[in-house]
């Protein structure tokens, strides 16, 4: 793989892994994820202008970022020096870092970006944070894609961009859709697949427009991240 900017050229069947910085409109400041979101994923889609049978070729993948650190404030706040290397817990009323991000910022103007990290709890019955850490800060994702994937790619021009979306899980939106078709069944499904083949047998028209194996049914939240860009195919060498 090779990148030109935010151009990528890969071979078809090569496998590769995508790791890519998410900033701000500004390109300097950091991507934040607000804390508001339900059940954040990044989406990375590829896609072609290459017809098959079944229409565009389009390969959706889902990155869970309900681990990656959220903020409830996405403007930054500048904090000297001093603070950051003594570790002074951030000013902020519930004292948990997760406010917002931080930064310093030196003579020539260059910025640094941290947040907050807990690292001691204390046993309350409601825990209050007893000690943490700054730890640097960015917005930063890694996607592989395996030959299974990139070798039905032809040799072409293919685009591809990712995006933001938060919302309803879909395993558990096809629970309830069950639950109320059938009550009285004594037996359950526990997964996404048979739930929705089940609930379409008696009720198509309430899964007509679900995909029981994408982690999100219905989108709360969709920001666009990175507009297309162009993902080159080379021919297998």
């Amino acid at each position: 793989m090779r990148t030109l900017g935010r151009k990528i050229i890969v071979h078809r069947g090569e496998t590769f892994t995508l790791t890519r910085k998410v900033f701000k409109d500004d390109g300097v400041t950091p991507f934040v994820l607000a804390k508001s979101i339900t059940n954040p994923y990044l989406i990375i889609t590829v896609s072609s202008n290459t017809f098959r049978v079944d229409g565009k070729y389009r390969l959706n993948s889902w990155l869970d970022l309900s681990t990656y650190p959220s903020f409830r404030s996405q403007t930054p706040i500048y904090l000297e020096d001093i603070v950051i290397e003594t570790n002074a817990a951030p000013p902020e009323p519930d004292n948990d870092g997760q406010g917002s991000i931080y930064y310093t910022q030196d003579a020539e103007g260059n910025k640094e970006y941290y947040y907050w990290h807990v690292t001691q709890w204390s046993d309350d019955e409601e825990p209050k944070p007893l000690a943490g850490e700054y730890r640097p800060y960015s917005f930063v994702f890694h996607k592989q894609f395996l030959n299974v994937h990139t070798r039905d790619w032809i040799e072409s021009q293919y685009q591809y961009e990712f995006r933001l979306v938060g919302g309803q899980k879909t395993q558990p939106l096809l629970l309830d859709m069950y639950k109320g078709i059938y009550p009285d069944r004594m037996w359950v499904p526990s997964d996404a697949r048979t739930l929705y083949e089940e609930i379409k047998k008696c009720r198509p028209d309430l899964v007509k427009n679900i995909r029981w194996s994408a982690p999100l049914a219905n989108f709360f939240t969709e920001d666009i991240l990175q507009r297309p860009e162009l993902l080159i195919i080379k021919p297998n060498c």
